[in-house]
C-alpha cells in the first residue's frame, strides 16, 4: 500500500507539473521536476501508510468496540452486528478522505494549484487546513484506538460440535496476558501466549473462587432422566431435550457447569440456580459496569460436592 501510494503520488505530481507548464508556458528544468516528483512520492508514501493502517486496524477495532458495547449495553443484534459494521464503515470513510486530501496535496506539490482549496473550500485556507488536520488525526486516532481497544479476549468459552453432534462445552480456562489475574474458559489455544489447561489443572488453579454444589441435584433439577453422554474431552453431558439445558460435568476436575444451548453468543453458562448471568453489575457508586470474564467464570463453575458421583 505504501509503494502504491508513492507511485500514485509521483503520477499525480507529474500530471500537475505537466498541466502547470502547459497552462503557464513554463519549461521547468530537471532539478525542479525531480523536486516536484520527490514531493509527490513522499506525500503518496505517507498517505499509503496511513490508509493501510486504518484499513488493517478496522477488524480489530470493530471487534473490540463491539465487545465493549455488549458489556455495557447487553448482547443484542445492534451491539453484536450493527456496531462493528459502523466501525468498519468509518474506516472506509477515513481512508477515502485521507486519499482525497493526499492526491490533492501531491497535485498541488507538482502544479502549485490547489483544486480542493479553490473549488471546495472557496479559498478558505483556515477551513481547508483544519479539515485536513482533522482527517489526519482521525486516521492516527483510529489506529491507536485499535491498539488499545481492539484486543478481543480469547478467554471466552465456545460451543463446538463433537462427533455425536452434541454440544460439548469446551471450557478450558486460559492464562490471558491481556487481563489482570487469571480468567477465561476456552480449551483451545487461540493465542500463542495462552496456556492450554486440563480440567484437573484448571480446578487446581481456579476452584477456590468457584461455588460448590451437588451435580446430582442439578441433574435432577435441570435434566432429569437424561442419558449421560461421555466425550473424548473428559466431560459427561446430561441434556434436557425439552429445555435445551445441559449439565456438563468435568471428570478430571470434578466440577460442572449449567449450559443453556438456546442462548446465542459466547456466554451461555448459567448460575447455580439456572439463571442467566447479567452482563452488567452495579458499582459502589451506583453506576453500571460490564462483568469481567474472571467474574463470569467464578459464577458459572461449580465444585461438585457428591463424593460418590462418577465412581
Amino acid at each position: 500500500m505504501c509503494f502504491f501510494g508513492a507511485s500514485l503520488g509521483a503520477l499525480v505530481a507529474t500530471e500537475g507539473m505537466v498541466e502547470s507548464d502547459l497552462r503557464t508556458g513554463n519549461n521547468r528544468n530537471p532539478i525542479e521536476f525531480v523536486t516536484g516528483l520527490t514531493g509527490g512520492v513522499f506525500i503518496g508514501f505517507a498517505a499509503g501508510a496511513a490508509v493501510y493502517g486504518v484499513i488493517a486496524a478496522a477488524p480489530a477495532l470493530a471487534a473490540g468496540v463491539g465487545q465493549k458495547a455488549v458489556m455495557f449495553l447487553g448482547e443484542t443484534g445492534f451491539t453484536t452486528k450493527v456496531v462493528p459494521e459502523i466501525i468498519k464503515a468509518s474506516a472506509g470513510v477515513i481512508a477515502a478522505a485521507e486519499t482525497v486530501f493526499s492526491i490533492n496535496d501531491a497535485y498541488t506539490c507538482g502544479s502549485g494549484y490547489n483544486p480542493l482549496l479553490d473549488v471546495v473550500f472557496d479559498d478558505n485556507v483556515e477551513a481547508y487546513e483544519t479539515i485536513e488536520f482533522c482527517v489526519d488525526m482521525l486516521a492516527l486516532g483510529y489506529v491507536q484506538a485499535a491498539e488499545t481497544y481492539g484486543k478481543t479476549p480469547s478467554d471466552q468459552g465456545v460451543y463446538i460440535e463433537n462427533e455425536n453432534n452434541l454440544h460439548d462445552y469446551d471450557d478450558g480456562q486460559l492464562d490471558d496476558m491481556h487481563t489482570q489475574g487469571k480468567g477465561g474458559n476456552n480449551e483451545k489455544t487461540i493465542q500463542s501466549n495462552n496456556v492450554k489447561k486440563t480440567g484437573a489443572s484448571r480446578a487446581a488453579q481456579y476452584s477456590s473462587s468457584w461455588q460448590s454444589g451437588s451435580v446430582k441435584d442439578s441433574i435432577s433439577k435441570f435434566a432429569p432422566d437424561a442419558t449421560p453422554v461421555y466425550t473424548d474431552k473428559g466431560k459427561i453431558i446430561y441434556r434436557n431435550e425439552s429445555t435445551g439445558i445441559e449439565i456438563v460435568y468435568d471428570r478430571n476436575g470434578n466440577y460442572y457447569r449449567i449450559i443453556d444451548t438456546n442462548l446465542s453468543g459466547k456466554r451461555t453458562a448459567l448460575d447455580i440456580n439456572g439463571n442467566k448471568v447479567p452482563n452488567n453489575v452495579l458499582t459502589e457508586k451506583g453506576t453500571q459496569r460490564g462483568i469481567t470474564q474472571s467474574e463470569y467464570n467464578a459464577i458459572t463453575h461449580f465444585n461438585n460436592t457428591d463424593l460418590d458421583f462418577d465412581k
